[in-house]
């Protein structure tokens, strides 16, 4: 049997992968981590959010960033909006389609339309800065874990 770590294809292959990402690997650090590798530790920061600043619960199930910039935070008490200074809330007490407080997470389309995923109100479309069910409810399960 040939070893394949000895054949010149193999040792080819290998090094132009390794000089690929070596050369890539930083542009796509700053991409998926969002910031440049080149900041220092001590310029980041963290931000903690509670219920003590709005935050609908402290026990999450997902958070999303919308393309509008919005950061949702979904629970099994509600729903969170922020826009990097308040929190907007989401609950069955302001929202009349909600038939509970659970949910699971968010979804967001090419077009921009947000869809959230619920423990018994069905799944629930952003429309005109309200919340409304879509489709026929009576052939839909009531809980939605996740919406792809």
């Amino acid at each position: 049997m040939k070893n394949i770590f000895r054949s010149e294809v193999f040792r080819i292959f290998f090094g132009a992968a390794v000089f690929l990402f070596a050369f890539s690997g930083k542009a796509l650090a700053e991409k998926f981590i969002g910031f440049p590798t080149y900041t220092k530790i001590d310029q980041l920061f963290i931000e903690r959010w509670t219920v003590d600043e709005g935050l609908i619960s402290n026990n999450l199930t997902s958070v999303y960033q919308s393309s509008d910039g919005y950061l949702w935070f979904t629970s099994f008490n509600g729903l969170n909006r922020f826009d990097g200074a308040e929190f907007d809330l989401y609950h069955k007490e302001n929202t009349p389609a909600l038939l509970t407080n659970a949910f699971y997470q968010l979804y967001e389309n090419d077009s921009g339309n947000l869809f959230a995923a619920t423990q018994g109100s069905y799944i629930l479309k952003m429309a005109n800065g309200e919340f409304r069910p879509i489709g026929n409810q009576g052939n839909l399960s009531k809980s939605v874990r996740v919406i792809v």
